[in-house]
């Protein structure tokens, strides 16, 4: 990513949701709901809540998963400045790391 997308996802995350980093709704057959942030395989979910509790769900105890169009991030609150320093950084961390990647193969 470059450092003016970096920018804008830390300002704006919910416009850049990374597949698998959203946040999804799960009712189980039992009623209860969980909202979290979750991994999923064809047989069970491990879901972590928002208040950081690992569930892993197996499929015939769930209900519905809805995924919802908001990330699990927070828009960054920081200085104009600090924001632009931060993603300066993290794109150059971007391409040291395929650079790195295209030097091993």
């Amino acid at each position: 990513m470059t450092a003016e997308e970096i920018h804008n996802v830390l300002l704006h995350p919910d416009q850049h949701v990374t597949t698998g980093y959203g946040l999804v709704t799960v009712t189980l057959r039992n009623g209860q709901t969980l909202r979290g942030a979750r991994g999923r395989t064809d047989f069970d979910l491990q879901l972590e809540d928002l208040d950081g509790a690992f569930h892993l769900l197996q499929s015939q105890d769930i209900e519905t998963i809805v995924d919802d169009s908001h990330s699990v991030m927070k828009p960054l609150s920081a200085t104009p400045e600090q924001i632009q320093n931060l993603s300066a950084y993290l794109s150059q961390k971007d391409r040291v790391a395929r650079a790195s990647a295209e030097w091993m193969t």
